[in-house]
C-alpha cells in the first residue's frame, strides 16, 4: 500500500509538472555553451552580482528581477543590486559604508570611472599579484560590465538552421528587421510584447503573448529547444531539492542523537526513516539532473561531490538497514551534511550545469570510466567514515568486543567493494587514454591518485588477510586512505597539475594540507590511545 501510494504520488507530480503553462521563466537563452531557461540565467546573473540567486530585502525572485530590468531599465539601473564586502574597496569608489553595502549601476559607475587608472593597471597583472583590494575590484568592474551588457548576453532568438552548435542571437545584434527569418521576428517581437505588456501591468496581455511566444517556439524551433526539459530546469531551480536532502541528513542526526539518550527505538527509526528521505530527495536531485542535461551525473567537480555523498549514503542505508543498531544513520548524515556543505560552497561559483571539460567531453567514456571510479570515491571514503566509527568505538568502549567486531567486518566489506570499483573504473580510464591519447598508461598525476588507491586498499586487504595488522591497523589504514582518496580526487583537479586539471583553485592547497593534518594526527592518535585501552582492558 505503502508503495502504490508513493508512485501515485510521483506520477501527480510529474503530471503536474509537465501539465502547467510554459510561461516567462521558461523561456530558452544559450548561455554557456547550452540551451537554458531564462530563469538558470537570471539566476547566475544575479549570484555574480550581488552574491545571491534572488534580492533578499525585497524578496524579488532573480527571473523577476532580470524581466523588470529588461522591461524598465530606468528603474533597474537604480535598483540596489551590487553588493561590497569589503569596506577598503568602498571608500576606494567615494562610496559611504553602511549597513547594508549595496549600491546601484550609477553609484558604481562615478566609482569606476574616477579609478580608470587604477582598474587598467589591475588587468594587466596576472591573479598572483593582485592583491585583495585589487581582486575585488576586478571582480566589480567584470561584474558591472556584465550587468551594462546584459542585452548582449541575452542570446534568446534561436538560429536560421537546425544545428544545435549554431549561436543564437541577442536583440541587441539584430541591426535590422529584415536580418532576421520570419519566425525570427515573431519570437522576437512575442517576447518584446511579453516586456511592454509587464510594464503595463496587464495580466492578460501578458499572458496572450506568451502563449503566442510559445505557440512559435513549439511549432518552429521544436528540434532545437524541448520546451519540456525547460520547464524542468525552472522547477529544479525552485525544488532546492539538495537543501531538503541536507535538512533531512540533519533531522536524522538530531534523532539519532536523541535516541542515545533517551533509548526508545522508535525514535531510531524515525531517524532512519528521515535519512532515507533526504537520500530519496538527493537521489531525486541527480536524476533530475541527468534528464535536463542528458548525460551521467558526475561532469563536474560540484557533481562528483554530490554524487560521491550518494554513494557514501546509499551504503549507509544498507549498513543501518542489516545493522540496525544507528551506525549506519549516523555515518550517513554526518557525512551526507558534510558533502552537501562543501558542494554548496562550489555551487556558488555560478552554473552547476555548465559545459563539459575537454577531459570528458566523451559520452560513453563519461558513462562508463568517470562514473565508476566516482562510485569508487564514495566506497573509499565510507570506508574511511568507518575507520574513524571503528577507533572512536575502540577508545570509548573498548569492552564491546563483538560490537567492534562488526564494524570491523563492515569496514572490510565496504573496502573490498570499494577496490572493486576503484580497480575496474582505473582500467576503463586506461581503455579510454589508449583511445583519446593513443596510450593507456602516461603517470599523469590522476592515473597516478587512482593507482595509488587501489594500491593502498590491496596493501590494507592483504595485511588483514594475512594478519600483519589487527582490527586497530587496519581502522587507522583506512583512516589514512582518505588522504590518498582527496588527493586523487580534489588535489589533482584544483592545483593545476596533469591532464586532468580544472585550473588552480584559490585556497584549496590550504584546505587539502589542514585535513592532511587532521587525518593524520587523529588516525595515529586515536590508533595508539586505543591500543592502549585495550592493554588496560586486558590487564584489569
Amino acid at each position: 500500500m505503502k508503495k502504490i501510494i508513493l508512485l501515485l504520488f510521483v506520477f501527480l507530480s510529474t503530471f503536474l509538472l509537465f501539465s502547467r503553462d510554459f510561461d516567462y521563466r521558461d523561456i530558452p537563452v544559450q548561455n554557456g555553451g547550452r540551451i537554458k531557461p531564462l530563469d538558470s540565467f537570471a539566476r547566475n546573473q544575479l549570484l555574480s552580482i550581488y552574491g545571491k540567486r534572488s534580492l533578499k530585502l525585497e524578496n524579488i525572485p532573480a527571473i523577476d528581477w532580470l524581466i523588470d530590468l529588461l522591461a524598465d531599465p530606468h528603474n533597474g539601473f537604480n535598483q540596489k543590486v551590487f553588493k561590497l564586502r569589503n569596506p577598503e574597496v568602498v571608500q576606494s569608489l567615494g562610496l559611504e559604508w553602511d549597513n547594508i553595502h549595496t549600491y546601484t549601476y550609477h553609484e558604481i559607475l562615478g566609482g569606476l570611472e574616477n579609478q580608470k587608472d587604477l582598474l587598467n593597471q589591475i588587468h594587466e597583472k596576472s591573479e598572483d599579484e593582485l592583491s585583495i583590494i585589487e581582486s575585488q575590484l576586478k571582480e566589480l568592474h567584470i561584474n558591472f560590465q556584465k550587468f551594462a551588457n546584459m542585452w548582449w548576453h541575452l542570446k534568446i532568438i534561436p538560429p536560421v538552421s537546425d544545428n544545435p552548435e549554431d549561436s543564437w542571437i541577442s536583440p541587441w545584434e539584430v541591426e535590422s528587421e529584415q536580418a532576421l527569418s520570419e519566425n525570427q521576428r515573431n519570437l522576437l517581437f512575442n517576447f518584446l510584447e511579453y516586456l511592454n505588456k509587464r510594464l503595463q501591468n496587464d495580466t492578460v496581455g501578458m499572458g496572450e503573448a506568451m502563449s503566442n511566444y510559445y505557440s512559435e517556439l513549439n511549432d518552429n524551433y521544436s528540434t532545437l529547444v524541448d520546451s519540456h526539459r525547460l520547464k524542468l530546469e525552472t522547477w529544479y531551480n525552485q525544488a532546492n531539492m539538495f537543501y531538503m536532502s541536507v535538512a533531512f541528513y540533519i533531522l536524522a542526526f538530531l534523532l539519532l542523537g536523541f535516541s542515545w539518550i533517551t533509548s526508545p527505538t522508535i525514535i531510531r527509526k524515525f531517524a532512519y526513516i528521515s535519512l532515507i528521505i533526504g537520500f530519496l530527495f538527493h537521489g531525486g536531485g541527480i536524476c533530475l539532473r541527468m534528464y535536463i542535461m542528458q548525460r551521467p551525473p558526475v561532469t563536474t567537480l560540484y557533481e562528483s561531490i554530490i554524487f560521491v555523498s550518494f554513494i557514501a549514503n546509499l551504503c549507509a542505508v544498507i549498513l543501518e538497514y542489516i545493522r540496525k543498531d544507528g551506525l549506519g544513520i549516523f555515518i550517513g548524515a554526518v557525512s551526507g551534511s558534510i558533502f552537501h556543505y562543501i558542494g554548496f560552497k562550489y555551487s556558488v561559483d555560478g552554473d552547476t550545469m555548465g559545459m563539459l571539460v575537454a577531459v570528458l567531453n566523451s559520452n560513453f567514456w563519461l558513462a562508463t570510466h568517470v562514473t565508476t571510479i566516482t562510485i569508487g570515491y564514495g566506497a573509499s571514503l565510507m570506508a574511511g567514515f568507518m575507520g574513524h566509527i571503528y577507533l572512536g568505538m575502540a577508545i570509548l568502549y573498548p569492552e564491546r568486543t563483538n560490537r567492534l567486531k562488526e564494524i570491523y567486518n563492515n569496514t572490510f566489506g565496504i573496502t573490498l567493494m570499494a577496490l572493486f570499483f576503484a580497480l575496474f573504473g582505473t582500467i576503463l580510464g586506461g581503455i579510454w587514454a589508449d583511445q583519446s591519447w593513443g596510450r593507456f598508461w602516461g603517470w599523469d598525476p590522476k592515473e597516478n591518485g587512482a593507482m595509488l588507491i587501489c594500491m593502498w586498499h590491496l596493501m590494507m586487504i592483504h595485511m588483514r588477510l594475512s594478519g600483519m595488522v589487527k582490527a586497530h591497523g587496519f581502522a587507522l589504514g583506512m583512516v589514512l586512505n582518505n588522504i590518498i582518496v582527496v588527493l586523487a580526487w580534489f588535489g589533482v583537479n584544483l592545483l593545476s597539475v596533469g591532464l586532468h586539471s580544472y585550473g588552480f583553485a584559490s585556497g584549496i592547497a590550504i584546505n587539502l594540507g589542514l585535513f592532511i593534518l587532521f587525518e593524520f594526527i587523529f588516525g595515529i592518535g586515536a590508533y595508539f590511545w586505543a591500543k592502549s585501552k585495550r592493554k588496560q582492558l586486558t590487564i584489569n
